[in-house]
């Protein structure tokens, strides 16, 4: 059995999470109440899907198209040199509501991507991950910020639920149907039915099946 064949069973387990936490969001977004359920359901719902992304990459089980894609964020350009996290100003408390718009550009956002394994490093990395929620608002609605200690000189990143919840659900439903040799060395990429039906496309026409 190659790598790659054993890897695919462990992954099952990776994805089970992320349907886990999916769930337990979900059920905070019925039952829960007030600033703090959101922050803490948004929090922890995305840091337990970029492990999970992040252990699928690892393990060599998702397609091309779900590596490659860029996915869209807002990018706010740091303003001050952020300081080490024992240097802000008040405390920093158990939604990790840090003082981050102090030192960033929060009026004047340009647009920006990350793809899949960038996404799950900043994130996993972070040291700026602030949730904003939005007054009357749904859960999707709500906003959280990140950067990492190699980006928070730099820029911090804003993204809504509702768009990371689309992310997870394309990882999640993500499925190799093709594989596809690159080069000579023994190398190939995995690929999903759009890809394989856009080939079929391309070798015998818009009808390949009339």
């Amino acid at each position: 059995m190659d790598e790659l064949t054993r890897n695919r069973y462990p992954a099952v387990d990776w994805k089970q999470d992320l349907r886990v936490s999916r769930h337990h969001f979900e059920e905070h977004e019925r039952f829960g109440e007030g600033v703090a359920s959101v922050c803490n359901a948004v929090e922890r719902y995305v840091m337990q899907s970029a492990l999970a992304f992040r252990k699928l990459l690892d393990q060599r089980v998702l397609t091309e198209e779900v590596i490659t894609a860029d996915w869209k964020v807002h990018v706010y350009p740091c303003t001050h040199r952020p300081e080490p996290h024992w240097y802000f100003e008040g405390m920093i408390d158990m939604e990790n509501l840090h003082h981050f718009v102090r030192y960033y550009d929060v009026e004047t956002p340009r647009g920006g991507s990350l793809r899949l394994q960038r996404l799950a490093n900043l994130l996993i990395h972070s040291f700026v991950f602030a949730v904003w929620p939005v007054e009357g608002g749904s859960y999707g609605e709500a906003r959280f910020f990140f950067n990492s200690d190699r980006t928070k000189d730099d820029v911090v990143y804003e993204m809504t639920v509702a768009d990371f919840k689309e992310i997870a659900d394309e990882v999640l439903y993500d499925k190799v149907v093709a594989m596809e040799r690159v080069g000579s060395n023994g190398d190939f990429r995995q690929h999903n039915a759009t890809w394989r039906e856009a080939k079929r496309r391309e070798e015998f026409g818009p009808n390949p099946h009339p």
